[in-house]
């Protein structure tokens, strides 16, 4: 199985903000997710962090 991903905003933050987990959930509700396109979704490695250093 493929590791799969979600962006989790952390406190203050809002969507498309926060740190990469690994998705543990169902199929179903991974299906969801990635239909809703609220939450930020990854297939395969973990993503790397964008930064604006500059």
């Amino acid at each position: 199985m493929v590791d799969r991903w979600i962006k989790q905003p952390g406190a203050g933050q809002v969507r498309g903000e926060g740190e990469w987990v690994e998705y543990l959930g169902s199929d179903d509700e991974w299906e969801w997710l990635r239909g809703t396109g609220f939450l930020p979704t990854a297939e395969g490695e973990k993503p790397e962090e964008e930064r604006a250093d500059g």
